[in-house]
């Protein structure tokens, strides 16, 4: 990480998951280095005080910032320090067109897969909590 100014790395992305080392690398990545780009994945207000004071002290070295709902864009609070642009990008499958899939291309699909026609399947692709708002 303390190379990270220099590493010739041109573009860095860094996600929510672990908001102080993403507060690391904007201190250590100064003005000539990385391109930085955040993924937000929590709501401000659910990081602890040290977390939110050194979030709001170096996003605004973030050259763009991805938010998983608008709730969450909506809770980063940078007072002063400026913030970088921030776009919601909503992640996830459009059930109506899934549920429109004709029989003969749903055993299509799923032969493609080699799964049964009949067979039953779960899938898990998040963590979908209310905290999250992903309705937005």
């Amino acid at each position: 990480m303390a190379s990270l100014a220099s590493c010739g790395t041109s573009l860095v992305g860094m996600p929510s998951r672990a908001p102080v080392p993403g507060s690391v690398a904007r201190v250590l990545a100064g003005s000539g280095g990385p391109v930085l780009i955040h993924t937000e994945h929590n709501l401000w207000d659910r990081y602890r005080p040290p977390t939110r004071i050194a979030n709001a002290a170096t996003f605004n070295r973030n050259a763009a910032v991805i938010t998983v709902s608008d709730k969450v864009a909506a809770s980063i609070s940078t007072g002063r320090g400026g913030r970088p642009p921030v776009e919601t990008i909503h992640h996830g499958t459009v059930l109506g067109s899934i549920r429109a899939y004709a029989a003969d291309e749903r055993r299509q699909r799923r032969a493609a897969n080699m799964l049964p026609v009949d067979a039953f399947l779960l899938t898990t692709v998040a963590n979908f909590t209310p905290k999250k708002d992903h309705a937005t």
